[in-house]
């Protein structure tokens, strides 16, 4: 089957041509532009990322290759028997196309739910004609969706702080009982180990190089553009107040400026410090970044804790900072999303450290669903996978695993502990809350 065949039909979608509707204009300014090895009959698919249609930035397509050009940076070429990933992620204003893991180009002229689409298919595409040209022995999945996992009545109980350091004496974990009465189908347990296996295994080619990111791909990433944007609305905003010495909003009011905006900036400078920084490109999308919120939620509310403030207050401070960060009205639909947030802030844990492991806990189990772990992280999967370690007690497996899982996350994001200014932020919105009442 050929790549066009697989793709399907995309409809009618400005700005991205398909053969054989390519317009021959915009072919020839796309190849003299940042193609010039190839021939018009050779291009397969044809992106224009051109405000009036020239087509002398974009992206071409052909079967073995593909080649583009953003403005004001030099053409890529890419040889696709030697991609590994290809990929967009759809933002707010435009889309970014990842080859290899890496950003190639921003696409805003053409749908960027279209982009996702076709990305997608040749991404199969590709994995599939490798697969059927070189036989592998096993596939390794990078992350276990919950629907692979059999869930058992295990009742998990709260895991307290953990030190990662060899160095020094691990803190006391408690663990979930252990049902061994409970059958586990031998598919899935291959399943699972595969996922225990997959930083062991480095077998891939230079060629094709293996990510070891244990975070999957999520496509949605629109929320962290719109934080970025709100932010500076409201800082326009509050500088005029500020101006024009506007001192007839309430304290209810000021509050809640002052949670949404500690909120909106501990998320951004998450995100641009340890995600983006490190290029954990699983990380970059909307769960990841609701996860970011509720790590910050539970933050300032220990530093409220710490200071001795009334839980009630506390609890009154973070409902109406959450309510006017999320721009959540008083709809039952609301106040349960208001509620299940606060839950699971709270659950995190009592101290920063718990805080802090609970964290990478969560991130990574999150990232496994693809949507919000509950307040225990889901840790079925990781009774699951404890099950299939025979040869030591239940609770000890279970604890080597959370061990390697929370090390890979904090080796992969980064130690967020050491982080300065999210403590000094919460404790100036801190000082801010407690002034006003």
């Amino acid at each position: 089957m050929s790549m066009l065949d697989f793709i399907g039909e995309l409809g009618r979608v400005e700005k991205i041509h398909r053969k054989p509707h390519i317009p021959r204009d915009k072919a020839y300014n796309a190849i003299s532009s940042y193609c010039p090895a190839i021939s018009y009959d050779d291009i397969q698919i044809l992106i224009d990322e051109t405000v009036f249609g020239n087509a002398k930035v974009g992206v071409i397509i052909t079967d073995n290759q593909i080649c583009g050009k953003d403005n004001f940076c030099d053409p890529f070429h890419y040889s696709l028997p030697k991609v590994s990933s290809l990929f967009v992620k759809k933002g707010l204003m435009n889309s970014t196309l990842y080859i290899n893991e890496q950003q190639v180009i921003k696409l805003t002229q053409a749908s960027g739910a279209k982009l996702v689409y076709l990305f997608e298919r040749i991404e199969k595409y590709l994995l599939i004609s490798k697969n059927d040209a070189t036989p592998k022995h096993s596939a390794t999945p990078v992350a276990l969706s919950t629907s692979e996992v059999p869930q058992t009545s295990a009742q998990p109980s709260t895991v307290l702080a953990f030190n990662p350091s060899p160095t020094q004496p691990q803190a006391q974990t408690s663990l979930p009982v252990f049902d061994e009465s409970i059958p586990v189908p031998e598919p899935e347990r291959e399943k699972v180990e595969s996922v225990m296996d997959e930083s062991l295994e480095e077998s891939a080619s230079a060629e094709e190089p293996k990510s070891t990111s244990r975070f999957r791909r999520w496509p949605k990433d629109n929320l962290i553009n719109s934080i970025q944007t709100d932010k500076h609305v409201s800082a326009v905003f509050n500088f005029i107040g500020d101006v024009l010495s506007d001192n007839k909003s309430t304290k209810s009011a000021a509050l809640r400026r002052e949670v949404q905006g500690f909120l909106a900036s501990s998320v951004l400078r998450l995100r641009k410090e340890y995600i983006d920084r490190n290029h954990v490109i699983g990380l970059m999308n909307d769960v990841a970044t609701m996860e970011l919120m509720i790590y910050s939620i539970a933050y300032l509310r220990l530093e409220l804790a710490d200071r001795g403030v009334d839980p009630r207050m506390i609890t009154y401070t973070m409902s109406e900072g959450v309510k006017g960060f999320l721009s959540l009205d008083n709809s039952t639909n609301s106040r349960n999303i208001l509620a299940n947030l606060l839950h699971l802030a709270e659950a995190m844990g009592e101290s920063i450290d718990q805080i802090n492991f609970t964290f990478y806990m969560r991130v990574l189990m999150s990232n496994m669903k693809g949507g919000l772990a509950d307040d225990e992280f889901d840790m079925s999967q990781l009774r699951t996978l404890a099950s299939f370690k025979r040869e030591v007690p239940p609770q000890e497996a279970l604890g080597k695993i959370i061990e390697e899982f929370a090390i890979a996350a904090m080796d992969e994001i980064g130690d967020i502990s050491s982080n300065r200014q999210m403590n000094n932020a919460a404790r100036r919105c801190a000082d801010t809350v407690i002034d006003l009442f």
